[in-house]
C-alpha cells in the first residue's frame, strides 16, 4: 500500500496489472470461509484507497472508468454475502472509507466535461 506515491508509480503498477489483481483478489477472499482473518482484505481495501488518492488523474480515471470501482463496491453490498465480505466493524469502516474516497474523487471531477477523455490510454 505504500508503493504508490504518484502517477508514475501507478503507471508502473498498471503495466503489471496490479489494480485488476487487487480487485479480483478481494473477490476471491470474500468467497472464503467465515473464520478467515481480515488482514488480507483490510490491506486490499487500504491499497485500493491509496491508489485512488496517490495515483493522480490516471489512477482515478482508470479505477473509476475502466475497472468500475463504484459498480464493484455496489456488488459487494448487493449480490454477495455481507457477512463474509465485511466480517467486522473494522472491515465495514475500511469499506466505507474506500467508498467515500471513490465518491469524492468522482465529485472532484466536476461535471461530465471535466472527465478525462483519454482514460483508456496509459
Amino acid at each position: 500500500k505504500d508503493g504508490i506515491r504518484d502517477e508514475y508509480c501507478y503507471k508502473v503498477a498498471l503495466h503489471r496489472h496490479v489494480p485488476a489483481l487487487l480487485f479480483t483478489s478481494l473477490d476471491s477472499y470474500t468467497c472464503r470461509s467465515l473464520d478467515m482473518n481480515d488482514n488480507e482484505k483490510s490491506m486490499i481495501f487500504e491499497t485500493i484507497e491509496r491508489l485512488l488518492t496517490n495515483g493522480g488523474r490516471l489512477a482515478s480515471s482508470h479505477i473509476i472508468c475502466n475497472i468500475g470501482i463504484l459498480s464493484w463496491l455496489r456488488g459487494i453490498l448487493v449480490s454477495r454475502n455481507l457477512q463474509t465480505a465485511l466480517q467486522s466493524v473494522d472491515m465495514c469502516c475500511k469499506f466505507l472509507s474506500l467508498l467515500n474516497t471513490a465518491l469524492v474523487t468522482v465529485l472532484d471531477w466536476g461535471d461530465q466535461n471535466d472527465l478525462p477523455k483519454d482514460h483508456a490510454r496509459y
